[in-house]
């Protein structure tokens, strides 16, 4: 994939931007957050989504949305579905569906709207999980 142009200004792209992925590697990000999130316009947001990394999108698209949005083309009820998540890009996902399973290492935010928390990823929660479901224990 070659297709990265460097430009000077944002303005210069002519094309439609979904969203800014920045990586913070050092101890600065919470002060790059709340610098960008006062200067943010009002039709946007900002999550986390990682150790380092946060996200600016439009505020009404989220992964809740895209998957409510995938459920409808499979015709598949949210009371029969799940998802699993630890960062702050997937709060609407997990309440999207009856099953929202938050890492132990999650953002308590993430904790809170979650249908269960379950072991971390360092301890492989998520097959762990997959494993229960698969045997009937949700």
């Amino acid at each position: 994939m070659n297709n990265v142009q460097l430009v000077e200004s944002f303005d210069d792209i002519e094309d439609d931007i979904l969203k800014f992925s920045i990586a913070s590697f050092d101890d600065q990000m919470e002060q790059r957050i709340e610098k960008i999130q006062k200067q943010l316009k009002p039709h946007l947001k900002l999550v986390t989504t990682g150790n380092v990394w946060f996200d600016i999108f439009y505020k009404d698209v989220n992964k809740g949305t895209t998957l409510t949005h995938l459920l409808e083309i499979l015709k598949i009820k949210p009371e029969e579905s799940g998802a699993f998540g630890d960062q702050m890009n997937d709060y609407e996902m997990l309440q999207t569906v009856k099953y929202g399973y938050a890492m132990a290492n999650a953002m308590p935010p993430v904790k809170e709207v979650a249908y269960q928390v379950i072991d971390s990823n360092e301890n492989d929660g998520v097959i762990l999980k997959i494993k229960e479901i698969l045997k009937g224990n949700y």
